[in-house]
């Protein structure tokens, strides 16, 4: 399977740490009819945090704003490819080829043969054409 790279949006959510917080941030991006592509969660000191890529970044925002919640807006790529061994390290080796730095990453597979790679680099524009050749 060929990757298929394309950017995307990708919002961090900052909440309190405490019980139930991130049901109810998942709940409000869900009552507003967002998907998800994807979606990582993280304790730091007393804050949580959740990234997310969603299918409607505009909607999601207001959405967000709307529940009182903060986030931060970062421009991300998002590279579909085989769910299989050594996937992830082709593509992280061809950003790394081009000279770029990844700031941050997470991938999701649920096991249907295909994987999302989500990747925030020092040059998003760079490493879409590095993955896609």
């Amino acid at each position: 399977m060929r990757e298929t790279a394309e950017t995307a949006t990708e919002l961090t959510i900052s909440a309190p740490d405490q019980p139930g917080e991130l049901a109810k941030v998942l709940t409000t991006l869900a009552e507003s009819s967002i998907n998800l592509r994807a979606y990582t969660a993280y304790v730091d000191g007393d804050r949580g945090y959740l990234k997310v890529v969603p299918s409607d970044a505009d909607a999601a925002a207001e959405a967000l704003c709307a529940a009182g919640y903060h986030y931060a807006v970062h421009e991300v790529i998002t590279v579909v490819t085989e769910d299989a061994i050594g996937s992830a390290a082709h593509v992280t080796s061809a950003i790394a080829a081009s000279g770029l730095s990844i700031g941050h990453s997470h991938a999701s597979s649920a096991g249907s043969g295909s994987v999302l790679l989500v990747f925030n680099t020092s040059d998003n524009e760079k490493a879409l054409a590095a993955v896609n050749g």
